[in-house]
């Protein structure tokens, strides 16, 4: 038999079966507060109690830094930038030299979230004070987003080095000083490589994505015994899929973005996270969060952690590809948690965003759902994740997150079947 019609023959057999022992259903999920009556009361309440009324506090009053710290959070999530909340930016901006440096770190984070590329002159001034990688990596991001020219670029390495001199030895840092080394990513190795590679005999979910992280991306499963997920027809299953959070910070910062790099998924969950919702979540954990046997489903392994068994696990030829590292990076400093799950989360707040319909998470991946006004689950990525993937293997495996280029717009079905073709 020619390999190609044998790998078809498997592929079908396999999406029937697949089919006929789905475990999870649409209509098994409801979520009380996805209900019209809900939503509304949550808009008003958020709005007027958790973020108008919280800003109202005179920042030099006891405990205001935490909420002006809870009102700026939400008024990510509400995706405000009213004249309120731009009043309490530039308020804290005027104060920062007499913030405390946790509430430093968030209000550096408030502005990159809500106001991209703006009060770029007023966070060049603090960057002497920032003597917290996590908010020097922050403030660079708003540099950044303003102008990464080569001015801007050597402004803030001179700042790095001199604020840290032991900058190598910090994830975020490091991670940064190769973004402003050049200003540009080198260039991507070959997919096939990734694509066609022994993951320890496991399934894998790619996630692949976009440069800007505001374009949805997709996810294809490979099934562990190297075939990817079709339907019952032979056609390739993807799955849309939002890698960004609603900070759009860096990955290795804590609540930005998923980073690209390898990740291990020992199991699944449900989370208590009311944003999250009732849908199970796939638990996909980078090195460290997870230890060396877990990320390797091997009990018996008990090398401690280093870059070159994380780089080991990856095909040869994307192994030197720095970008790939994030994942490791974003570990090393302490990021966990950043689960495949569903959302609850009411698309209303994004409409317009180059991500709408899906909806940003804290640096989570989202699936796109969309619930009934009773709270009842309509439509669910998330399903169609959790069946494919554990029809694909004995529900462990890989999540293999990787970004094709900077192409200004969402990934397609189309684009994944040309790339994976007739694995």
């Amino acid at each position: 038999m020619h390999r190609r019609t044998f790998r078809i023959l498997v592929v079908l057999l396999a999406a029937a079966a697949s089919l006929a022992a789905q475990p999870y259903a649409v209509g098994d999920f409801r979520a009380e507060n996805t209900t019209a009556e809900a939503r509304a009361a949550f808009r008003v309440v958020e709005r007027d109690e958790k973020l108008l009324a919280r800003l109202a506090t005179p920042l030099d009053e006891p405990g205001a830094e935490k909420l002006w710290g809870d009102a700026f959070w939400t008024a990510g999530l509400l995706n405000e930038r009213g004249p309120e909340v731009r009043a309490a930016i530039e308020t804290a901006l005027a104060r920062f030299a007499d913030l405390s440096p946790d509430f430093r770190n968030v209000v550096l984070r408030s502005v990159y979230t809500l106001y991209p590329g703006e009060y770029a002159a007023a966070v060049r001034e603090m960057l002497p004070l920032l003597d917290h990688p996590r908010a020097f990596a922050t403030a660079a991001a708003c540099l950044l987003a303003h102008e990464a020219s080569a001015e801007t670029r050597l402004t803030i390495t001179r700042a790095l080095v001199e604020n840290f001199p032991d900058w190598r030895a910090d994830g975020r840092l490091a991670f940064l000083w190769h973004e402003l080394e050049t200003g540009t990513r080198p260039e991507r190795p070959a997919l096939e490589p990734l694509l066609d590679h022994d993951w320890r005999g496991k399934a894998v979910v790619f996630s692949f994505q976009r440069r800007d992280r505001r374009q949805p991306g997709r996810i294809a499963i490979r099934r562990a015994d190297g075939v990817f997920h079709r339907d019952a027809d032979g056609a390739l299953v993807t799955i849309g899929q939002l890698a960004m959070s609603r900070t759009n910070l860096p990955g290795t910062i804590t609540f930005g973005n998923t980073p690209q790099g390898l990740f291990t998924i020992p199991t699944r969950g449900v989370a208590r996270n009311v944003h999250i919702g009732p849908t199970p979540y796939l638990y996909s954990k980078v090195p460290f969060e997870a230890t060396v046997a877990e990320f390797l489903h091997d009990p018996s392994a008990t090398d401690p952690w280093s870059p070159d068994l994380y780089t080991s696990l990856l095909p040869e030829s994307w192994r030197a590809y720095w970008p790939m590292h994030e994942a490791w990076h974003a570990g090393a400093v302490g990021r966990s948690e950043m689960l495949c799950h569903g959302t609850t989360i009411d698309p209303a707040f994004y409409v317009g965003e180059p991500y709408w319909p899906f909806t940003p998470s804290a640096g989570c991946l989202a699936t796109e759902e969309w619930w009934n006004d009773d709270g009842t689950l309509r439509t669910s990525g998330q399903v169609d994740l959790l069946n494919a993937f554990l029809a694909a293997g004995d529900g462990t495996g890989y999540l293999v997150v990787v970004e094709l280029d900077a192409e200004p717009r969402a990934i397609t079905h189309e684009e994944i079947v040309r790339l994976i073709g007739d694995r």
